[in-house]
C-alpha cells in the first residue's frame, strides 16, 4: 500500500547471495534507474452532467415569428451534452403560452411531440416538429419546454419561460398590396 508515501521517491536496492554470504549488491540512492515517483491517484473524471439547450423556429423561414394561422409549424432544434452513446433517450417537447403560462392547447390536446433517439456521440442535436392551429393565438409568444428521459427516468429539462431562443411570436398575416404600385403600372427601372 502506497498510499501514505504518495510524493515521494521509492529507490529500489539489491543485495545477491550465494550460501548466505553477499556476493553483489546495488544500493545507489541516486540511481534514477532504479527509483519510481509515487504520485497521489488521479481522480477519476466525473461523467459531464447531462444538458440542453434549444433553439425554436418557425418551419417556414427559420426566424422567431410565425403567422397565426390555421397551420403553424414550429421546429425545435434541442442540441445535448453529457449523454450516454449507444444508449436510448427520449426527448419530449411542449408549447407554452407565454402570456398564461400554461400548454398551448389544439384540438383541445396539449402542443406536444415526442422522438426517440440512440446518440452517437456525447454531444449533439436532434429536432422535434410540432404542428398546430395558432390562428386563436395571434399575439402571443409560444415557448419550446423540453425534456430528455432514459429509461423512463428524467436526465435533462430545459424549460425556461424567459429563454428567446425557445420562444415563436405568433404574428398577423402581413397584408398585401392590392397593387404593386401606384395606379397598377410597373415601375420604371
Amino acid at each position: 500500500d502506497g498510499c501514505a508515501l504518495a510524493g515521494h521517491d521509492v529507490v529500489a536496492f539489491e543485495s545477491l547471495k550465494s550460501g548466505g554470504v553477499e556476493i553483489a549488491s546495488h544500493t545507489d540512492i541516486e540511481d534514477g534507474g532504479q527509483t519510481v515517483k509515487l504520485v497521489k491517484p488521479e481522480e477519476p473524471q466525473k461523467p459531464e452532467e447531462p444538458s440542453i439547450g434549444t433553439m425554436a423556429t418557425d418551419a417556414d423561414d427559420g426566424d422567431h415569428e410565425a403567422v397565426a394561422d390555421a397551420e403553424v409549424t414550429i421546429v425545435d432544434e434541442i442540441a445535448y451534452k453529457g449523454l450516454t452513446p449507444g444508449e436510448e433517450y427520449t426527448v419530449t417537447g411542449t408549447l407554452v403560452d407565454k402570456e398564461t403560462g400554461k400548454p398551448v392547447k389544439s384540438g383541445g390536446k396539449d402542443v406536444t411531440a415526442t422522438a426517440s433517439f440512440v446518440p452517437d456521440k456525447a454531444s449533439g442535436s436532434v429536432s422535434l416538429s410540432f404542428t398546430f392551429d395558432g390562428s386563436a393565438l395571434k399575439g402571443h409568444d409560444i415557448v419550446a419546454f423540453e425534456t430528455v428521459s432514459k429509461d423512463g427516468a428524467e436526465v435533462a429539462v430545459h424549460a425556461d419561460i424567459d429563454d428567446a431562443g425557445q420562444t415563436v411570436s405568433l404574428v398577423e398575416e402581413p397584408a398585401t398590396p392590392s397593387s404593386p404600385t401606384p395606379k397598377g403600372s410597373l415601375p420604371r427601372t
